[in-house]
């Protein structure tokens, strides 16, 4: 008993509390513990108390600089940026027989999916992070839906007057199915190789973004499952489009195919003939473009184009150029006059019966040369930010300064004009138009 008193009264030494301390720090007094019959002290037990604050002073000496704050979180991104992309541009192209507006399926369709998905990103307009995946992909969903509304005759509002011009310049009509069969190749070609051209001189920041998978089931969930007026308006769209891919072999027209669809969105109240009405851009058109071809005609019959192609055919003839370059220098003096035209239609409707038969004259194959304008009529509209209906809007979101905008512009057409021109020209061979 003596012993366990002896060792209770004691103090408890650093020995006791399994402490090491350096020998030249003091150990701190500590108050000795009164015996307690619950307690047995025969033998030390080992405890495991917080350090003293000279050791934790030491061991905060010794210890590795500390780490720098750590800088706000960024957005983890994960997946490609590229597939985002891909399902855009492929959706935009398969759209564009069936939206005869490339304003409303560039600008009011995918303008908007496309900015939600930069600013998931963490790419927003007038914040310094638009370089971060904005500039880039805007740039490129413009370029895109630039060169699929080329691909078909319905894709554009104004590819309908180029093929009635057509049909009164060289008394040879261009329907659906060649368009689209004579515009597959090279369009194609030009939806792959100008994202990647951007991709390399106008590179995004990020070059991941994995919320666009997310953002799209989030929405698709939110939408829920299909309604019937969307059933309707689907099977509508099918049949619309089936007719005008096959509507030559059925004897049906294009206008009469969408007059039919029409109706059936009439007839199964999807759309009230009040919101037709309210379509201004649809009556703006279908008023001007009766105007259009009716002054083409006039122009045609009072000489006016007739005196323009002799002299343009004296010019260029006297270079003493085959018609292959002289039917180019025609090719680029028509595109590039674009930067002083903000419509595609009053381009056409100027300047498009005078070239195509400057172009016959000189020896092109008319076809060829009517269908090649008629493509480069909508690819011109990509020059600048106001040369095509979906231009303002695309630029208006302030992604990319005007100066890129035209600078990209003009580099993207030269990349146009080759495959257009020369690789188009190859596959238009193999179809047996020249």
């Amino acid at each position: 008993m003596a012993t366990s008193t002896s060792a209770a009264t004691a103090p408890l030494t650093c020995h006791h509390l399994g402490l090491r301390l350096r020998p030249r720090l003091p150990s701190l007094p500590l108050r000795p513990l009164s015996p307690s019959p619950s307690l047995s002290l025969s033998r030390p037990t080992p405890l495991t108390p917080s350090p003293p604050r000279h050791r934790a002073l030491h061991a905060s000496a010794s210890a590795a600089p500390a780490a720098p704050p750590s800088q706000p979180p960024k957005p983890v991104l994960q997946g490609a940026a590229i597939k985002p992309l891909v399902a855009t541009i492929g959706t935009g192209a398969l759209l564009a027989p069936a939206i005869p507006s490339v304003s409303a399926r560039a600008g009011g369709i995918f303008l908007p999916l496309v900015k939600s998905l930069c600013e998931a990103c963490g790419s927003r307009a007038g914040d310094g992070t638009e370089r971060r995946l904005g500039s880039w992909l805007m740039l490129t969903c413009f370029q895109t839906s630039v060169i699929s509304s080329a691909m078909f005759l319905t894709a554009m509002a104004a590819n309908p007057l180029a093929a009635n011009l057509t049909a009164g310049t060289i008394g040879q009509g261009i329907g659906w199915t060649l368009w689209a069969k004579a515009a597959i190749v090279p369009g194609l070609l030009s939806l792959v190789f100008v994202p990647l051209i951007l991709y390399l001189i106008y590179p995004p920041e990020v070059k991941t973004s994995p919320d666009a998978p997310r953002l799209a089931k989030e929405r698709l969930e939110k939408m829920g499952p299909m309604s019937k007026e969307e059933k309707i308006m689907a099977g509508t769209l099918f049949l619309t489009v089936g007719l005008w891919i096959f509507g030559g072999m059925l004897n049906v027209d294009a206008v009469s195919a969408a007059i039919l669809g029409l109706s059936v969105l009439l007839i199964s109240g999807v759309v009230t003939w009040k919101e037709c009405l309210g379509e201004a851009v649809a009556w703006d058109t279908l008023t001007w473009f009766a105007a259009l071809i009716a002054m083409a005609g006039y122009l045609n019959k009072y000489g006016l184009i007739s005196w323009f192609s002799e002299t343009v055919v004296k010019f260029v003839g006297g270079l003493g150029l085959s018609w292959q370059l002289s039917f180019g220098v025609l090719v680029l003096l028509y595109f590039y006059s674009h930067y002083f035209f903000a419509s595609g239609a009053a381009h056409i409707g100027a300047m498009f019966t005078a070239f195509l038969s400057v172009s016959s004259a000189l020896g092109t194959p008319p076809l060829i040369a009517a269908m090649v304008l008629s493509f480069l009529s909508n690819i011109m509209g990509g020059l600048t930010h106001y040369g095509i209906g979906s231009a303002p809007v695309f630029y208006g979101a302030g992604y990319v300064p005007l100066a890129q905008w035209w600078g990209y512009g003009f580099v993207i057409s030269i990349v146009n004009i080759i495959i257009w021109l020369g690789a188009g020209g190859f596959w238009w061979k193999m179809l047996g138009l020249w």
